[in-house]
């Protein structure tokens, strides 16, 4: 008898600043293990993102055929290009992670309900159940951190301004998110982790996949926290150098290389991306000298007494 041809997805939505990078780092990690538990994870963006999906670049319409080394320029035929390995690797569910899926409007929500039901019927395979994965956390909390984020991708206002925005900007993201539920054919519910304690991955692991395939996960995996902080005076100098490298004015300040639909703006984020490490790696030079100083100041008063 054959098998039947059903596939359910788990959608990871974020939201940014919720530990995703972390979540998409063990999916990236571990893509072996889980297939073999039979949930099969796509590759990755590029190998700098290989957790994180490219679904919202391609809603937002992102030339996604460069992206992920994908010869594939339409999101219906990407989504069933991953049902059908995710069936043909003998995987009963699909994972897909992409934080920036929390902040699509209405609309683009909209596109990707009508892309998934298409997805089906190119791949006939049948989406049994969407698993809709929201990680909670404090909305002051999250509004401070993404601010913070924002300067890393690209947006030169001050941190009133942009924390200002946010906390409009935000719960419209999560009502989104909810209309979207609303919108789709197959059974679906939304899952919700809350942001907190050290083990914060290896809970939405066994909340969101199980606790069957948590335990096969190496706990080191587990642990790994993916966050790259910078000082305050570097998110300063960061800030400056977005005003003077942005490509154009006007440019969406929560969102500000959401497109690239030009050389120029592709290159002002390259230079951004440059600049970004230049100063975390300063910064994480400056923290492993003081780590040094502190220890041998340690070492020299134990030899002292």
């Amino acid at each position: 008898m054959s098998r039947a041809r059903n596939v359910s997805v788990i959608l990871h939505v974020g939201p940014h600043k919720t530990g995703s990078s972390s979540i998409q780092a063990l999916l990236a990690s571990q893509r072996d293990t889980l297939a073999s538990l039979g949930v099969f994870v796509p590759d990755g963006v590029s190998d700098e993102y290989p957790g994180h999906h490219m679904v919202p670049f391609a809603l937002w319409d992102r030339d996604i055929s460069s992206l992920g080394g994908s010869d594939v320029d339409d999101l219906s035929k990407l989504l069933a290009s991953w049902l059908e390995s995710a069936w043909e690797k003998g995987c009963s569910r699909l994972v897909l992670s992409a934080e920036d899926l929390s902040t699509m409007t209405d609309e683009q929500w909209g596109q990707l309900a009508e892309d998934l039901t298409v997805a089906q019927r190119i791949a006939d395979i049948h989406i049994d159940s969407l698993n809709v994965c929201v990680t909670d956390r404090d909305l002051e909390a999250r509004v401070r951190s993404t601010a913070r984020e924002l300067v890393k991708g690209g947006a030169s206002d001050s941190a009133e301004v942009l924390e200002g925005l946010l906390r409009a900007d935000i719960p419209t993201q999560d009502h989104a998110i909810a209309e979207f539920v609303s919108q789709l054919p197959m059974p679906t519910r939304v899952i919700r982790t809350p942001f907190e304690g050290e083990d914060f991955v290896k809970r939405w692991c066994e909340i969101n996949l199980g606790s069957e395939i948590a335990e096969h996960i190496p706990r080191d995996a587990l642990e790994r926290r993916i966050n790259e902080m910078l000082s305050e005076n570097t998110l300063e100098q960061l800030r400056e150098f977005n005003r003077l490298n942005a490509p154009r004015a006007g440019l969406n300040p929560l969102h500000p290389f959401s497109t690239l639909d030009s050389e120029e703006e592709r290159l002002a984020f390259e230079r951004l991306k440059m600049f970004r490490w230049v100063l975390a790696e300063r910064d994480r030079y400056y923290t492993e000298m003081n780590r040094l100083a502190y220890r041998l100041t340690e070492l020299r008063e134990e030899w002292e007494n």
